[in-house]
């Protein structure tokens, strides 16, 4: 029953993608991070702010990985199913951008066309300090094995699915007049992507930087609806 049950297993494991597999297809697609300045134009202009401090430590491991999350085996003899799921950790090699560099000069971007703040160098009326704290990601692969025996022949199907990934990018903001603090408070940009099927996982880690990119911008618009509002 051992060498059944473990023969069982052998076979629907060798029908799924292994995660070095899975980690080596991810690691061959890389893209840049894009930003679409498309929200509502400010009709006034009648502050100025300077972004005085900007903070973004290491968000981002060097390589990107993919890490087995769960796995699940019912052996049945007749009926069989093994399904597992790996979880994509975007590292900076995929990314073509410094993200420090493209959320900084993409929230200067938004506050110039939807804020009321005209954004300065040196002395303003307003001072702006952000800092990221987290971007994360759920990037999930799922595979399913199912190997039915009925009696004296056996059939089996495999399913994969990619996504829907979610990214959330975390900021910190505060901003001071004078020695008075206005705003201090933590907002949060969200993304979600669709799902994908097994021939599209290079389209999957695409869609996963340009969550990254969309995340970012929610952020920005909803730093910028805070400002508005003192």
């Amino acid at each position: 029953m051992r060498t059944f049950l473990g023969l069982l297993l052998i076979i629907a494991t060798t029908g799924c993608t292994t995660t070095a597999n899975l980690e080596r297809a991810v690691q061959a697609r890389t893209g840049g991070l894009a930003y679409v300045l498309d929200s509502h134009k400010a009709e006034t202009k009648d502050k100025t702010l300077a972004l005085t401090s900007f903070v973004a430590d290491d968000l981002f491991e060097r390589a990107t990985t993919v890490k087995r999350t769960s796995t699940f085996f019912l052996p049945l003899v007749v009926f069989n199913l093994f399904r597992s799921q790996d979880n994509i950790q975007l590292g900076h090699a995929q990314l073509k951008t410094d993200y420090r560099q493209f959320f900084r000069e993409s929230l200067v971007e938004e506050i110039q066309r939807s804020g009321r703040y005209t954004v300065k160098d040196g002395q303003a009326d307003y001072a702006l300090d952000v800092k990221i704290r987290k971007v994360d990601i759920a990037a999930p692969i799922n595979q399913r094995f199912v190997l039915v025996i009925p009696v004296y022949i056996f059939f089996w199907q495999t399913a994969f699915t990619a996504g829907p990934a979610d990214v959330s990018v975390v900021a910190e903001v505060k901003l001071m007049k004078a020695q008075t603090a206005l705003l201090t408070r933590e907002i949060k940009g969200t993304y979600r992507t669709s799902a994908f099927g097994k021939g599209a996982l290079p389209d999957y880690v695409t869609a996963v930087i340009q969550a990254v990119s969309l995340a970012t911008k929610d952020l920005n618009e909803n730093i910028v609806a805070e400002l508005n509002h003192i």
